[in-house]
């Protein structure tokens, strides 16, 4: 073979890669010598054996169970509501980079029956479910970009937004954001093969990944295109999760200070609502009825549930965001030094810097369990109702959790 093997950005973090000058001698890389700059070898190594394999491994196990809860409890609620709708579909693609991410980490654990059988394993993995790993994740921050701006205009605007926000327009919508995200990474996908050389490392036949030859035709536009989307995607997401939520806030902190005036008979005359179309809770004589669509003043508020279901899902958003700081701030300094990236100056850093990021998105991708069953009692009660035997986690949950 040439020297066509190259190590994709992908989660792993120890530096089995570099095995792979020894497997095929061909494949030198630039600036080796320095790769050992700033981190030493041994905590280069332990760090991705103990903290990138096992303790990543663990994390994702846990995290492709609660998935997999959280797509039960909302299939046993039914997908009537769309926020049902779209929290199963970002837990689909949870549960899809918990898996992936699972997956690839056990070259860990096999390694330390069979080193070449685990040098195998990973190289196996990369290719394709190291990429399918992180387009889940992009595919996820989409997914969260489309829920703050669907609970932002649903807080704006709560009577055009709910006679139009119609389960069928739900499923359309996070279809589309899917499709879409997937599709522009898809391309990614295609650059890997995997082929079984002799390691005279191992002494035995292991296998390791090349690109393959459409690869070799487009690297150069594919490599471009790959490093513009990929920074795109996160930063546009993080604008516009960060400034709905921003948004939600500010309104829902002006609904409650109008709430409490209204209750304390302080509010001025012909004084005008919080905002345009903003949920006023009913003044009218009999405030049990629900009032007539398109009334300003005696427009019904937001309901209590409605409420309970914005501050949960600004939780999750909330996650969403310190998630995506570290991978915005890998950006800045990657700008900042040319050095800063695979196979550079600073590379065993940047590799080790990635571990923890991808570490984060895992992380991420498996605690909205909890948030939910701190904040929603109709999640609670379903679950409950799923799982009688989980009322102790219910409980740690709504102790440690619950505002």
């Amino acid at each position: 073979m040439e020297n066509s093997m190259v190590s994709p950005p992908t989660p792993i973090l120890d530096n089995t890669t570099r095995s792979v000058a020894e497997v095929e001698p061909a494949g030198n890389f630039a600036h080796q010598t320095s790769h050992s700059f700033m981190i030493d070898t041994q905590v280069y190594k332990s760090l991705g054996l103990y903290f990138s394999s096992i303790t990543s491994l663990l994390l994702a196990s846990l995290g492709c169970g609660n998935n997999v809860l959280i797509i039960l409890v909302f299939a046993k609620q039914g997908f009537g509501e769309s926020v049902n709708i779209s929290m199963t579909a970002i837990a689909v693609w949870d549960l899809v980079k918990c898996l992936t991410g699972a997956i690839c980490r056990l070259y860990g654990p096999i390694g330390m029956v069979s080193a070449a059988n685990g040098f195998s394993w990973q190289m196996m993995t990369v290719p394709n479910l190291g990429y399918l790993n992180t387009i889940s994740g992009y595919v996820s921050f989409g997914l969260a970009a489309y829920v703050s701006f669907e609970r932002c205009v649903c807080v704006v605007k709560p009577f055009t937004v709910k006679s139009l926000l119609t389960p069928k327009v739900t499923i359309t919508a996070v279809t589309f954001v899917s499709v879409t995200m997937f599709g522009s990474f898809a391309i990614s996908l295609t650059q890997y093969k995997v082929v079984w050389v002799f390691s005279p490392r191992f002494n035995t036949t292991v296998a390791v990944y090349g690109v393959t030859d459409f690869f070799s035709r487009h690297a150069e536009r594919i490599l471009e295109y790959y490093r513009a989307a990929s920074v795109a995607v996160p930063v546009i997401t993080y604008t516009v999760i960060v400034t709905c939520t921003i948004i939600i806030m500010v309104q829902l902190r002006e609904y409650s200070k109008f709430r409490i005036q209204s209750q304390a008979g302080a509010k001025k005359p012909n004084q005008p609502p919080p905002t345009t179309e903003y949920a006023l809770k009913n003044t009218t004589k009999d405030s049990s009825k629900p009032p007539a669509k398109g009334k300003g003043k005696g427009a019904a508020a937001l309901s209590t549930r409605d409420r309970q279901v914005v501050r949960m899902l600004l939780a999750v958003l909330f996650v969403y965001i310190v998630n995506l700081v570290p991978r915005l701030a890998m950006y800045v300094a990657m700008f900042a030094e040319p050095e800063f990236y695979f196979d550079r100056r600073y590379h065993r850093l940047y590799m080790v810097v990635l571990g923890f990021i991808h570490f984060g998105e895992i992380l991420n991708a498996s605690v909205n369990l909890y948030i939910f069953l701190a904040m929603s009692s109709q999640f609670r009660n379903t679950f409950l109702l799923l799982f009688p035997s989980s009322q102790i986690c219910v409980s740690l949950c709504q102790g440690k959790l619950s505002p």
